[in-house]
């Protein structure tokens, strides 16, 4: 509380009691309207209850539905399901692919096409959006220069187009393996009867 001077030879002593009397019925009633708005405060943000004192209740029935549509929520946003069909669509997209290739055709006009003591270790075919295949190999040779026979062959064979070397290179078994990849045209293979049928 702030005290205020007061000259006693001027101010009688019961005007300063009277003073501090006014003072402590100013403070004490601050105080009294401070607590009233706490409480009243308190009594506002206070959660409402059921006014005919009954206790609020959820049907079962209620709450199974939201489990319902909590369940039904959970399998739309399951993103590992979403994952797994993605993957089964793209794995029966691959097997309807591979079983449109004519691997016959293919194996037929590769073996025809192979200079001597030249291997495909690695032949992968896939289809492309316009119908044809896409063929990546992995040819190996002895001789670097049978290697480059064996681009000539393709070159010089219909059913073969779009022939280029990615890469070239010498393993530790001393064989030179070239990866290169062309394009397979069944419309040139259905049409002439496949050059590896006329071999």
């Amino acid at each position: 509380m702030k005290h205020l001077p007061v000259n006693l030879a001027t101010a009688p002593v019961e005007n300063v009691r009277r003073v501090r009397r006014w003072l402590r019925g100013v403070a004490a009633t601050a105080a009294a309207v401070t607590l009233m708005h706490g409480l009243l405060v308190a009594w506002l943000s206070w959660p409402s209850q059921p006014t005919d004192g009954r206790a609020m209740t959820i049907r079962s029935t209620e709450v199974d539905a939201w489990q319902a549509e909590v369940e039904d929520l959970k399998q739309v946003a399951d993103v590992s399901r979403g994952r797994a069909a993605a993957a089964a669509v793209e794995i029966g997209n691959a097997v309807i692919s591979w079983r449109a290739i004519p691997w016959d055709d293919i194996f037929n006009d590769l073996e025809g096409l192979l200079p001597d003591r030249v291997r495909l270790e690695l032949v992968q075919p896939a289809v492309e959006g316009g119908g044809d295949v896409r063929v990546s190999m992995v040819a190996a040779a002895d001789d670097p220069a049978r290697l480059q026979d064996l681009l000539l062959s393709l070159e010089a064979e219909p059913a073969f187009t779009e022939i280029y070397p990615t890469r070239e290179e010498r393993g530790p078994d001393g064989l030179y393996r070239m990866t290169l990849g062309a394009r397979y045209l069944l419309s040139q293979n259905t049409a002439g009867g496949g050059s590896g049928g006329s071999r």
